[in-house]
């Protein structure tokens, strides 16, 4: 597609969308042919999402580096060992009560 087809298509089609006019009226008053402004709509709405893709980062989700099966906890002479699926408000109210 030209720039200057591209620009007068985006334009285009901005102004329909910040009409309160249906595609199909749109058309009309502006003498378009609602096909023609659907494929139009179709190409830059797909140029543009192939253009928003690239900003994109591949994350990688990685597997811990230390796993552990047990929590210790010593208080003085006492050594405790906690599941580590021990719910964190529970071991928390531990620690104050410990405090």
């Amino acid at each position: 597609m030209r720039k200057n087809t591209l620009i007068k298509w985006q334009t285009l089609i901005k102004q329909q969308l910040d009409s309160d006019l249906s595609i199909s009226k749109f058309c009309i008053l502006n003498n378009l042919s609602v096909t023609c402004f659907y494929n139009h709509k179709k190409i830059l709405m797909a140029a543009k999402c192939a253009d928003n893709e690239s900003s994109f980062v591949k994350v990688q989700r990685s597997t811990p580096a230390v796993t552990a099966e047990n929590i210790q906890l010593k208080y003085h002479q006492v050594i405790m060992r906690l599941p580590t699926g021990t719910e964190s408000g529970w071991l928390a109210n531990l620690l104050k009560a410990l405090a």
